[in-house]
């Protein structure tokens, strides 16, 4: 499965991945406001990751970078939002529950910001 374009300018990476490399070309052309990225797979390992979905594959790909760059701590949660498109975080939260992906806050994280405004308000009452 490929898409073809005629780009300014290209750089080649291969990627290994489950033991198959995969090309990908990465274009200088702008698109919107991103960079658009062709990937060349096996037309049987795009069905497996298929797998009988209605979301379409590029989608799913797109899914798939975003929660490996996030997990690997290249993107923010915030960044993931952008990428995907999400409007609020309880979006980015249900897509995460999906893909069982783990948050980076902790409860301890939630407690002390708890405490945090907890303190505020009561400096700020008086």
């Amino acid at each position: 499965m490929t898409t073809t374009y005629q780009p300014r300018s290209v750089n080649n990476l291969t990627l290994p991945v489950k033991g198959l490399a995969f090309m990908i070309e990465r274009s200088s052309r702008e698109v919107g406001y991103g960079v658009e990225i062709t990937l060349t797979i096996p037309d049987d390992v795009a069905a497996d990751i298929q797998n009988g979905s209605s979301t379409p594959l590029s989608r799913q790909l797109l899914e798939l970078a975003a929660i490996q760059a996030h997990e690997s701590d290249l993107i923010s949660e915030r960044e993931v939002m952008a990428m995907l498109g999400f409007e609020d975080r309880e979006e980015l939260y249900d897509f995460f529950k999906r893909y069982d992906v783990r948050s980076k806050h902790t409860s301890e994280d939630f407690e002390r910001t708890g405490a945090a405004l907890d303190d505020l308000l009561k400096h700020y009452r008086g």
